[in-house]
Order: structure tokens, then sequence, then C-alpha cells
């Protein structure tokens, strides 16, 4: 779990209520305080999950607001903007 904010992404009760979920389903988290729309910070939590899970299967951005184009085609400028 990223977000800009040092709680996490979100409300601290909305970190709070995920953090318990996950754990009473025996599942891990990893929370990176980072701005998805600064590559260093994009960068540092893909080393972090590498580091705590050894792979990452499936990494969901689930913020802004995006176009639709094929994305891989899918201008680096307008994803980068859609987050801002």
């Amino acid at each position: 779990m990223a977000g800009r904010r040092s709680l996490g992404v979100g409300s601290q009760a909305f970190c709070c209520v995920l953090r318990y979920t996950l754990r009473a389903a025996g599942r891990r988290l990893l929370e990176v305080p980072a701005d998805v729309t600064v590559k260093s910070d994009v960068a540092l939590v893909v080393e972090r999950a590498k580091a705590e899970f050894e792979r990452i299967d499936v990494l969901v951005n689930n913020a802004g607001v995006v176009g639709i184009h094929e994305l891989e085609i899918y201008p680096e400028e307008a994803l980068i903007g859609s987050w801002r």
C-alpha cells in the first residue's frame, strides 16, 4: 500500500481496517509512503515490495483519472498527468 501521506492511503481509519482485515486473513501488508507521480518513489515501492515479498505478481495503481489508451502505447506524460 503506497500513499503520499505517512499514514498510508486515505484516512487512518481506512488503513486500520485494511491492516486488520488482511492480517485476520493471514496476509501481509507493506506500507510505503510514496507519490506515484515521482519516478524515484515508484522505484522505491517496487524495490521494497520485492525485498519483502520476493516478487510482484500484480501491481495496481488505484489513483487518479485515466483516459482511454492501449497500455502499450499510453503516453507516459499523460499517465503521470492523470495522477496529479
